[in-house]
C-alpha cells in the first residue's frame, strides 16, 4: 500500500545535481571497496610475475568488472531513491514505436551522429590536448580486454545503465517541470558530464541532445538505448573499415571532408524520415478505436 503512495521519481535540475554526487559518492565508495577486496585477496594468492599494485589494476581495467561494476552502482542508486519515490520502471520500456523502418533509420542517424561527434572529439582534442582525464584509461581497458567483454561493457551494460540513469529518471523528472526542450539540454549537460573526460564533454553533450530528443519523441528509453548502443558499436568495431580520424590515425587530426559530409547527410536526412515515422507511429496509437455498430434486432 505504501509503495502504490510513494510519489513518481520526478527531480528538478538543483536536485538531481545533489543525486549526481550522490551516484559519484556511490560510484567512489564501490570502487574503494572492490580495490580493498581486491588487494586482500591478491595479498593471499599473489599473481606470479606481478607486484600487488599490478595485479590490482589489471582486474580493475578489465571491462567485463566495469561493466558488472556500473550494474552495481546504478542498483544501488536506484535502491536509495526508491526508498522515498516510485521509479515507475516498466512505463520506461515501451516497444510500440520500434517498427522496423524506425529500427533502420534509426542506425542510419546514429552513424551520421557519430561521424559528426568522432569529428567534434579530433576539435577538442586539439583544442585542449592535456584535458582528457579518462580516455587513455578507457583505451587501455579495451586493449587489455577480450572483445566479448568490451562487447558486454560498452554495447550492453553502458546504454541500458546509462540511459536508466540520464534519460529514464532525470530526464523523465525535468520533462514535469520545464518544457521538454529544457529538460533535454539540462540532461544532455548532466550526460556530458558524467563521462568526465573534458575533450569528450561536447561531443557526449551533442549525443545527449539526440538521444533525448528520442526519449521525449517516443516517452521510453528502448530508443534512447538502441542509439546508444549503435554509437558505441562503432567506436568498438569501428577499426573494421580505416577512415583518418575516426577509427584510424590522422595526419591531420581531422576526417576527411568527404566523410564529415557523408555524417551530414546521413544524419539531417535520417532525422527527418525518423521524425516522419515517429510522428507516424504515435498518431497509430493514439488513434481512437472505432466502435462497433450495434446489429440490428
Amino acid at each position: 500500500m505504501n509503495k502504490q503512495m510513494k510519489p513518481l521519481y520526478a527531480p528538478k535540475f538543483w536536485w538531481s545535481l545533489l543525486h549526481v554526487l550522490i551516484y559519484f559518492g556511490i560510484s567512489l565508495l564501490l570502487s574503494i571497496l572492490v580495490t580493498f577486496v581486491v588487494t586482500i585477496v591478491i595479498m593471499f594468492r599473489p599473481v606470479a610475475g606481478m607486484s600487488i599494485e599490478d595485479a590490482v589494476m589489471r582486474f580493475l581495467s578489465n571491462s567485463l568488472i566495469n561493466g558488472i561494476m556500473s550494474i552495481a552502482i546504478i542498483g544501488l542508486f536506484a535502491v536509495i531513491i526508491s526508498i522515498r519515490h516510485s521509479l515507475e520502471v516498466k512505463t520506461l520500456y515501451s516497444r510500440r514505436y520500434l517498427s522496423a523502418s524506425v529500427l533502420i533509420v534509426t542506425v542510419i542517424t546514429t552513424i551520421g551522429a557519430s561521424i559528426l561527434t568522432s569529428e567534434v572529439d579530433n576539435f577538442m582534442r586539439t583544442l585542449i590536448p592535456n584535458w582528457d582525464l579518462m580516455g587513455a584509461g578507457i583505451i587501455e581497458m579495451f586493449d587489455n580486454s577480450p572483445v566479448w567483454q568490451n562487447f558486454f561493457a560498452a554495447v550492453i551494460v553502458a546504454p541500458v545503465t546509462e540511459e536508466f540513469l540520464v534519460r529514464g529518471m532525470w530526464l523523465r523528472g525535468y520533462t514535469k517541470h520545464y518544457k521538454p526542450w529544457v529538460g533535454v539540454v539540462i540532461s544532455s549537460v548532466i550526460f556530458g558530464l558524467l563521462h568526465l573526460n573534458l575533450p569528450q564533454f561536447v561531443g557526449a553533450t551533442m549525443s545527449g541532445l539526440l538521444l533525448g530528443w528520442a526519449y521525449i519523441k517516443t516517452n521510453s528509453i528502448m530508443l534512447p538505448m538502441l542509439i546508444h548502443a549503435v554509437h558505441n558499436s562503432l567506436s568498438l568495431f569501428g577499426g573494421v573499415v580505416s577512415i583518418p580520424g575516426f577509427s584510424a590515425e590522422s595526419a591531420t587530426g581531422y576526417q576527411p571532408l568527404w566523410f564529415d559530409a557523408l555524417g551530414l547527410v546521413m544524419f539531417l536526412g535520417g532525422i527527418f524520415v525518423l521524425n516522419k515515422l515517429l510522428i507516424g507511429q504515435r498518431q497509430k496509437i493514439m488513434r481512437p478505436r472505432i466502435p462497433e455498430l450495434a446489429e440490428e434486432m
